[in-house]
């Protein structure tokens, strides 16, 4: 167990780009991590006071994974002078589409980043039979100013919404196509210039689709080519994610404004991804959230964030289930 959380440790400190052996381990640290006080509990009933220490020690290396786990800073009073942010998977629409607009419009949000959304100018069939949906939402929300970065068929993306003007808009290109992607806006904040990135980097795709029989070398999904298929699906998207991540850090170092970092990173707090965003930015939900903040309904994760530079205050940030997408929204109160 000890050379267990040993490896758990050193590999979130490693980019997957050099083994996958090392992020499939940072995503089971976590998990080594609670086992491991069994151990604890055998090292006290047994006496084996070396081995209560050593792993004493260990649990106390990895005291940050906990933190990154479960907020437990207190909210700080929310004020008029600050600015709402609300970041939201909305999967496609395809859970609802005019209650998941209303329920945005609702929040009164300053600024909004939605990722794998439609924008489609005609029906496409039954199920999205609602055009025009941002527009419809810029009416709803009030929100004047709107930028749309297409990835599939000019009319599915990401999308930021401001009630402040914008006067810069960018997108950040990848080299694979598909539904992530990278966009950015430069808004007007009283005279104060802010950057507001939208993310949404490489997704893991596991569930086997033969459309992707080609790039996935035709591993048929089921028993028991479905183990190799899961581990190539983890790995190569995690080595994806890390090129993409490269390419937001650097748009950020060379960026002179206060940053919003707002998206789905689908990565964990335990990952190197996460490692290396919160070197130089703030998870505004472990400085000024409470309890886990899992982001996605399925299974207990956390991997949807809103980050800033410490040119802000995060005073408060939450997550929301909604009936309207199997990502929480995040939701976070911030002043300049």
């Amino acid at each position: 167990m000890a050379v267990l959380l040993i490896t758990g440790y050193i590999s979130q400190y490693i980019s997957p780009v050099y083994g996958g052996f090392f992020y499939l381990f940072s995503l089971l640290v976590w998990y080594i991590q609670l086992i491991a006080w069994f151990s604890v509990l055998w090292a006290v009933l047994a006496k084996k006071k070396i081995w209560l220490t050593i792993l004493l020690v260990l649990q106390t290396f990895g005291i940050k994974n906990y933190l990154n786990t479960y907020a437990i800073v207190s909210k700080k009073p929310v004020t008029a002078e600050s600015i709402k942010i609300l970041s939201f998977n909305l999967k496609n629409f395809e859970w609802s589409t005019e209650p998941a607009l209303n329920y945005i419009a609702a929040q009164q949000a300053d600024i909004v980043c939605l990722q794998e959304v439609w924008n489609y100018k005609k029906v496409y069939n039954s199920h999205y039979n609602f055009p025009e949906p941002l527009e419809n939402l810029q009416k709803k929300a009030k929100l004047p100013y709107l930028y749309f970065y297409p990835r599939m068929q000019d009319n599915f993306g990401l999308a930021i919404l401001s009630k402040y003007p914008i006067f810069k808009k960018e997108n950040i290109p990848f080299k694979t196509n598909g539904i992530n992607g990278i966009m950015y806006v430069d808004v007007l904040y009283k005279n104060q210039k802010i950057r507001v990135y939208n993310v949404h980097l490489q997704s893991m795709n596991l569930a086997y689709n033969p459309k992707y029989e080609k790039e996935t070398g035709k591993i048929k999904y089921d028993t028991p080519d479905k183990r190799k298929f899961i581990i190539r699906q983890l790995t190569t998207s995690a080595i994806k994610r890390t090129e993409q991540l490269n390419l937001l850090l650097n748009s950020i170092q060379n960026c002179k404004y206060p940053v919003i970092i707002a998206g789905d990173f689908n990565s964990t707090p335990y990952t190197h991804a996460y490692k290396q965003l919160t070197k130089t930015l703030q998870d505004n939900f472990i400085v000024s959230g409470k309890g886990f903040g899992y982001t996605f309904g399925t299974y207990p994760l956390r991997i949807d964030y809103i980050l800033t530079n410490k040119k802000f205050k995060p005073l408060y940030t939450y997550c929301e289930r909604t009936p309207y997408s199997d990502h929480k929204a995040v939701i976070s109160y911030i002043r300049l």
